[in-house]
C-alpha cells in the first residue's frame, strides 16, 4: 500500500500547498500522513480502491487534519515556533543578527507585557485569537461571549501595544536595532 502511495506523492505535495501549508513543512506534513495512514491500514480501514488507486479524499482530509493540529500545538506555544524564522535560519552578517536578536527583544517585551496583565479573560483572548488559527467568529461561537466584545478587546490590545512599543518598533523597521531594549 505505500509503495502505491509514493507514487503519487507530487499529488500529496500539491495538496500541501494547495491548503496553504509552507513549503519548509510539505515534506514534513506528507511524511506524518504515511505514517497516520499507514497506522489506519493496519486497524482495518480501507484506504485504496483498489490495488492502484489510493483514496485521495482520504490523504486530503488525513493532511488536512495533520496541518490543522500542527497549527492548533502551534497556537499553544507562548509566541514563536523555530520555524517561522526561516529567513532568519543563520545570519550572513552581524546587521541579520542584530535584526534577530531586535525581534526577539521586542517580541518578549510583547509577551511580558501580555503576561502582566492582571485579567486572565485578556491574556487568554490575546493569546488565542493573535498567536492562534481561530476567527473572532469562530471564538464567539465556540465561547458564547458576543463578536463585539471580542471584536472591541482585540482592537484595544492592538491600540496598547502599538502605544507600548511604539517607539521601538519604529526603530527596527528604520534599522535602528541598537536603540531597542
Amino acid at each position: 500500500m505505500l509503495e502505491v502511495l509514493v507514487k503519487f506523492e507530487n499529488e500529496w505535495k500539491a495538496m500541501c500547498k494547495s491548503l496553504g501549508i509552507p513549503n519548509h513543512l510539505v515534506d514534513d506534513i506528507v511524511q506524518d500522513m504515511y505514517l497516520k495512514v499507514y497506522s489506519a491500514a493496519q486497524n482495518g480501514s480501507n484506504i485504496m480502491y483498489n490495488d492502484t488507486e489510493p483514496n485521495k479524499y482520504y490523504i486530503y482530509i488525513t493532511i488536512r487534519n495533520l496541518y490543522f493540529d500542527y497549527t492548533k500545538d502551534k497556537s499553544k506555544k507562548k509566541l514563536l515556533y523555530i520555524d517561522e524564522f526561516e529567513e532568519f535560519n543563520l545570519p550572513d552578517n552581524v546587521v541579520d543578527l542584530d535584526k534577530f536578536h531586535s525581534f526577539e527583544r521586542i517580541l518578549r517585551k510583547i509577551d511580558d507585557k501580555v503576561d502582566s496583565w492582571k485579567h486572565d479573560y485578556d491574556k487568554n483572548l490575546f493569546y488565542v485569537y493573535y498567536l492562534g488559527t481561530v476567527s473572532m467568529r469562530e471564538l464567539s461561537k465556540h465561547t458564547g461571549i458576543s463578536l463585539t466584545s471580542i471584536f472591541n478587546s482585540c482592537k484595544r490590545y492592538k491600540r496598547y501595544l502599538k502605544h507600548y512599543l511604539g517607539e521601538d518598533y519604529q526603530d527596527f523597521l528604520n534599522g535602528d536595532y541598537d536603540k531597542i531594549k
